[in-house]
């Protein structure tokens, strides 16, 4: 189970200079905060030093998929912006990084729900895709201007044995989506809402020591995942 997703924003050369910020989704099981720290130190004394923490306006769950990915960073195409996953309030919350405010919480279909065990981000280009593991659905959402987000469609995401979406990945006109049921598929993004592929399959770590995926990774020439 996960209490807070983080991702380091990167910059220049030494170890206290190479990242501005090291970014927080803090999944409060109550009031959410988006927290901001400032990595120092050294290489063999790393520190960390609470900056700031934002107040979302929705509320987090406090646990769920560790590997899905409840932070992710995102080009509306002049701002950098921060989308958080909000299981309790069941929205995802906009910031602009370089000013650190709120720009709103958006939501999905009026179906889609974030269940017992929270859901998952990813974004690519110009969309921003949702896993609701509590509604079995992933919604699209496309990134508008001011680090706003508008929905877009949900479509069925549901294992081979009717699990729900643990963890997912993108790169170029895939999607790799790992089920708890132990199984993994694909969607063509090519056009933006995911149409699936019709692979799904058992994991190898599931037919052999019947482990479940959680989590997944794309390798940079989208070879594999």
């Amino acid at each position: 189970l996960s209490v807070s997703i983080m991702v380091a924003v990167i910059a220049v050369n030494s170890f206290a200079a190479r990242a501005k910020y090291l970014i927080t989704n803090d999944d409060v099981n109550g009031p959410n905060t988006i927290s901001f720290y400032q990595p120092g130190g050294t290489a063999s004394a790393p520190r960390l030093t609470l900056k700031k923490s934002v107040k979302t306006g929705g509320k987090g769950l406090g646990g769920g998929y560790f590997a899905s990915s409840r932070l992710v960073f995102a080009s509306d195409g002049g701002e950098e912006c921060i989308f958080a996953s909000e299981a309790g309030s069941t929205d995802i919350a906009g910031l602009v990084l370089s000013t650190q405010q709120v720009t709103g919480r958006f939501h999905g279909s009026r179906g889609d729900s974030g269940g017992l065990v929270g859901f998952g981000l990813a974004t690519l280009g110009q969309y921003l895709y949702a896993s609701f593991t509590g509604s079995y659905t992933i919604a699209t959402f496309q990134i508008q201007s001011g680090c706003t987000l508008k929905f877009v469609k949900d479509v069925d995401a549901v294992g081979r044995n009717l699990g729900t979406g643990s963890g997912m990945a993108v790169s170029g006109n895939i999607m790799v989506v790992a089920y708890s049921d132990g199984s993994i598929g694909s969607f063509n993004i090519a056009n933006g809402i995911p149409v699936p592929n019709n692979d799904e399959q058992l994991s190898t770590g599931t037919m052999e020591e019947l482990g479940l995926p959680s989590g997944v990774i794309i390798t940079s020439d989208g070879h594999y995942a």
